[in-house]
């Protein structure tokens, strides 16, 4: 096997004892010059006949999606796109995105994932700073959204598209319903003289160079952070970074098998589903790119569906291999409102073999109240955009215990830094401190930031650290606790308070939802905690804010109970679904008189 870089893990790290999941290698056995482009080709000669991805009631085989994946590349070559150049991705999760994405990657360009749901202030800057000139979107985004970008940013190509473009699952009849009788699916004309219709860049005879990608240092992805608590950064992700994290995710699923069910693997024919977003690291790299090198099919959803829908979907779709269903907190929460006979009526059978939970801490009050109710396994990892996005991973279906976030990939390592001194070192065992991580899938820096770079890739005994920003407690297993993020953490008259622990109380009582905490300024102790909260149906005509504070007197230390609590209708969420502590502090009052008093301090 040719490599270019190796990434041997030293033998003694403690992850590698009890809970090393069993069948899974340490290191990685992968060539590492691979580009993203041939991953694809590889796994479309190799599942040529198998499905690749369902969407709108269409299947869509590995033979299928490669004539059109070279058709588009050929018409991205025609029309000039060469290694290097930037072409944007504004949609959903469609086949069009998939599409797009290798044809991009085969010609050595720097895909730049965008949010349907940006606006102009939120896109200019970054096609700007990427000197985007081409790119592809929904036709109804160009008619209200990219166009209004211009003069600002001038494109020299719009390749445009419509939703049910290619779902042929879906009669002619039934998309005249959804698009002009019904309107649940918007539509535009694109008349610019620039823009040309998805489908006839299908048609474009296949005719493109074979170009060479040094997959160790050529981007292959700009990627927004999640900006959860202070503005995005564009996160650059090599072809090697992206490579490595789908087979490191790949191992977890091919390397481990059910006690008694020796002949089921899940990989080939298994089903991911990607309600994530496509445009996001986590939909992107977890879903796309694993499922692609492994042999999977995609499941995508344009948006998140309602519970009810999901689970009627997942129920009528085939039983090939099972399913793989990645999720976020906030998913979780919405499940535990569904009614049991509608549970019922549409049972998975053990059809979700494995329920994924990322992006953030999961708060016990959840996970229990989930797992009760529907008897599924969640098993917890933990990674970010900067790590392409997968760090580890509990047993797929031996023994886990939750709260931890399992144990890092293969040719992956990690320790736990001193949070205020990284040149410090790694921590005790059982003491808190920064999640630190290395490996062959962390990224190579922030896009025209070289400042932050440096603040977090450190050179520590030889080795290139990533510093998540994360705070956990690693115990003798090498197994970590993720307890909030270094951000987050409250020093309330000099002690430190971490916000998970007060969610965690809150979010017990019985008529509680949902909640968020995050800090305030306050004149006598610096800062103060605030809790956000969601209150059940059945808690509105009863709990205040002063009994839930009364309540939690008996459950944390006095310095612990938030000094203010407000209830609210809907938790704020970033585009993958995190709860957005920054935009519940930018809209309290106090808050921003702290930011206007300090402006007017700065201009005097």
């Amino acid at each position: 096997m040719s490599q270019t870089h190796r990434f041997k893990i030293p033998d003694d790290r403690p992850f590698y004892g009890k809970f090393w999941p069993k069948g899974l290698p340490k290191e990685l056995d992968i060539d590492y010059s691979m580009s993203l482009g041939q991953l694809f080709d590889d796994s479309a000669e190799k599942y040529s006949e198998d499905p690749a991805i369902w969407f709108l009631n269409t299947w869509m085989t590995y033979k299928e999606l490669k004539r059109h994946v070279d058709a588009f590349t050929s018409y991205l070559h025609k029309i000039g796109v060469q290694k290097g150049d930037s072409v944007a991705i504004d949609l959903p999760n469609c086949f069009q995105f998939v599409i797009a994405f290798y044809s991009i990657m085969k010609l050595g360009a720097k895909c730049i994932p965008l949010n349907p749901l940006y606006k102009k202030h939120e896109l200019l800057p970054i096609l700007k700073s990427t000197e985007t000139k081409v790119i592809i979107t929904l036709d109804v985004l160009w008619a209200k959204v990219i166009s209004l970008v211009e003069p600002d940013w001038i494109f020299n190509k719009i390749i445009y598209t419509g939703m049910l473009d290619l779902a042929t699952g879906i009669s002619k009849l039934a998309q005249f319903f959804a698009k002009r009788v019904l309107k649940k699916v918007p539509t535009a004309k694109v008349t610019d003289p620039r823009a040309i219709d998805f489908r006839e860049c299908l048609k474009t005879p296949i005719d493109y160079p074979n170009v060479e990608i040094d997959s160790n240092h050529d981007i292959a992805v700009i990627s927004n952070t999640g900006g959860t608590t202070g503005m995005p950064k564009m996160v650059i992700l090599s072809h090697r970074n992206l490579i490595s994290n789908a087979f490191q995710l790949g191992y977890l699923f091919l390397k481990q098998k059910p006690e008694g069910e020796e002949k089921f693997i899940l990989g080939h024919r298994t089903g991911f589903i990607a309600i994530l977003p496509l445009f996001h690291l986590y939909g992107l790299g977890a879903v796309m790119n694993m499922a692609v090198a492994i042999g999977g099919y995609q499941v995508l959803f344009p948006r998140p569906p309602a519970p009810e829908e999901f689970l009627k979907t997942i129920y009528n779709l085939p039983n090939y291999n099972r399913f793989v269903h990645y999720t976020i907190e906030y998913m979780l929460i919405q499940f535990l409102e569904v009614d049991p006979k509608f549970v019922k009526r549409y049972p998975l059978n053990g059809r979700i073999a494995i329920c994924g939970y990322g992006g953030g801490y999961l708060h016990p009050y959840v996970r229990d109240r989930f797992e009760e109710m529907t008897g599924a396994r969640i098993t917890e990892g933990y990674g970010l955009t900067e790590a392409a996005p997968m760090v580890s991973a509990n047993n797929l279906y031996g023994h886990r215990e939750p709260g931890y976030v399992g144990t890092p990939g293969p040719s992956i390592d990690w320790d736990i830094f001193d949070m205020e001194d990284f040149s410090n070192g790694p921590v005790a065992i059982g003491e808190r401190g920064e999640i630190c991580v290395t490996g062959p899938n962390v990224m190579l820096g922030y896009w025209k930031d070289p400042e932050t770079t440096a603040k977090v890739l450190r050179e520590y005994e030889g080795r290139t650290w990533l510093l998540t920003g994360d705070i956990g407690i690693m115990d003798e297993h090498g197994r970590v606790k993720i307890m909030d993020r270094k951000k987050q953490i409250l020093k309330i008259a000099g002690r430190l308070v971490f916000p998970t622990e007060i969610e965690n109380e809150i979010g017990y009582h019985p008529l509680v939802k949902e909640v968020a905490v995050a800090s305030i300024p306050d004149e006598r102790t610096g800062e103060a905690a605030k809790a956000w909260v969601v209150v059940k149906e059945e808690g509105k005509d009863t709990l205040t804010p002063e009994k839930l504070r009364t309540w939690l007197t008996d459950n944390l230390a006095h310095f612990k109970v938030p000094k203010f609590i407000e209830f609210i209708e809907e938790i704020p969420k970033t585009s993958a679904g995190k709860v957005s502590h920054r935009t519940l502090q930018e809209n309290d009052p106090l808050w921003r008189n702290k930011q206007y008093s300090q402006q007017i301090s700065e201009t005097n």
